[in-house]
């Protein structure tokens, strides 16, 4: 057992067992944590006499009373509550066959420290950093070896809509916003090291140039595309073609000079970087288009999500001075628009929608491999981690993010799995964010009488 950490053996009811070491100095709250993530749906601990855990008390003081042997109970089905079903994300996995479902897919935490929706989500490839985005106007920058934020970031003055980490260099962070900049962060100092100025209107997404630090490129409701030198901080190059304003962007891996951008005029556009012009137009959507992103593995592949609730994945192939594009399938399992793509470092797809899931996909058959049901609302953004094989994260309308373990084909294939959510454990979670929180406002009487805007009300100081 390492110094300084205390070693709890986790035994759960059906007799499968985690060994977990904590510092002493850590709430038994994490202790529970790490133990669902181990053993799938654990909401209690007890000490092996029956006397239950106070999750608020630290580990060194329980173990200093109980000693170092805890045991960790299933709750039993009543304490299973359906997906939908209000507040929140999951943190483990349904019993019964939790064993089988754990090989399958795994919930590896829920991060809670936005006030708004979570519109952005980036994973770092050169450390082990996470940076998320909000409606809040904040970007937190998460360490996820202890799963706590280390960073927050108030530059921006509206609300941030897309982070994005240099290829090249560690720490360095852009992010877009609706105050119309880009701003480009030290994120070991929390310095801004830049400031991008050239959009009209909000801008919605952002992304390096996949291998050379130097070049950013962003998408703005001004209907233009930028590259930028980030360092010198001018524009490289600008694009316009789009009807109506842009969503997405994504550059190309396997052809650094081809860029891909979704809009809502309900088109994908794939543009050459050098020159500015729009090679292809893909009108496969019937609705506006939310999301596209280059397959990093087979560098060909594009995929695309709409308002129109379908994902395609395209085949994109240079012929000459054009592109040519091609359907390769046309994926149509959500029931809501869909938001969000993005692929794993070998090739899975993922997808996140207005109906609260997320769709892995084998996207060489076009089979879903599992359904992922943890958030309570819209799920926003979706980024999978370039270092850890099998680490996706998901931010949502509900304010939070989920990070999740990737499942594994080999075992999942056609297999649907859908996680449901135990209350118990939102709502603990969720208390603990309100007991830091701001007080809120409350209704205490709403009324509706009047048929035109109300422009002036008053209180008497005589009577009620």
């Amino acid at each position: 057992m390492a110094s300084g950490r205390l070693e709890f053996i986790v035994q759960a009811r059906d007799g499968n067992s985690a060994r977990i070491a904590l510092d002493p100095n850590r709430s038994v709250g994490l202790l529970t944590r790490k133990a669902m993530r181990e053993l799938g749906d654990v909401v209690a601990l007890k000490s092996p006499d029956g006397v239950r855990i106070d999750p608020d008390q630290s580990v060194g003081d329980t173990a200093s009373v109980i000693g170092t042997n805890l045991q960790a109970v299933f709750e039993g089905e009543e304490d299973q509550a359906q997906p939908g079903g209000g507040g929140g994300a999951i943190v483990g996995l349904p019993r019964p066959n939790a064993d089988r479902l754990h090989s399958v897919i795994t919930m590896q935490d829920l991060l809670i420290g936005h006030e708004q929706q979570v519109n952005a989500a980036a994973f770092s490839r050169h450390d082990n950093g996470f940076a998320s985005g909000s409606y809040d106007n904040q970007i937190i920058i998460w360490d996820l070896a202890t799963w706590e934020p280390r960073r927050k970031i108030q530059d921006h003055s509206q609300p941030v809509t897309s982070v994005a980490w240099n290829p090249q260099q560690a720490g360095i962070l852009a992010s877009a916003s609706g105050d119309e900049t880009i701003l480009v962060h030290n994120t070991d100092t929390g310095d801004c090291v830049a400031r991008l100025a050239g959009h009209s209107d909000w801008i919605k997404a952002l992304c390096w140039h996949p291998t050379d630090g130097r070049f950013l490129a962003s998408a703005s409701d001004d209907l233009t595309i930028a590259v930028w030198d980030a360092a010198a901080g001018q524009v490289q190059q600008r694009m316009q073609g789009h009807e109506d304003y842009l969503s997405s962007l994504s550059w190309c891996y396997g052809d650094e000079d081809l860029l891909a951008s979704g809009a809502a005029d309900n088109t994908v556009r794939i543009w050459q970087v050098s020159s500015g012009l729009a090679l292809a137009t893909v009108t496969e959507h019937t609705d506006e288009v939310r999301a596209v992103a280059w397959n990093p593995r087979e560098a060909t592949q594009l995929a695309s999500g709409g308002e129109d609730r379908l994902v395609f994945v395209f085949d994109v192939v240079r012929v000459g001075g054009r592109v040519q594009v091609s359907v390769l399938h046309r994926l149509e399992r959500h029931t809501g628009d869909v938001n969000a793509v993005a692929w794993s470092p070998d090739g899975l797809l993922a997808s996140g929608s207005d109906d609260s899931q997320i769709m892995v996909w084998n996207a060489g058959k076009g089979e879903v491999l599992c359904t992922l049901m943890g958030h309570s609302a819209r799920v926003n953004c979706l980024a999978w981690s370039p270092l850890v094989q099998g680490m996706l994260a998901s931010g949502s309308l509900d304010n939070s993010v989920i990070i999740w373990s990737e499942p594994d084909p080999t075992v999942a294939e056609s297999v649907e799995v859908r996680t449901e959510v135990s209350m118990k454990r939102v709502a603990a979670s969720r208390a603990a964010l309100e007991a830091n929180a701001k007080p809120r406002a409350k209704v205490y009487l709403e009324l509706s009488k009047h048929k035109e805007r109300v422009s002036s009300v008053a209180f008497s100081r005589h009577d009620n």
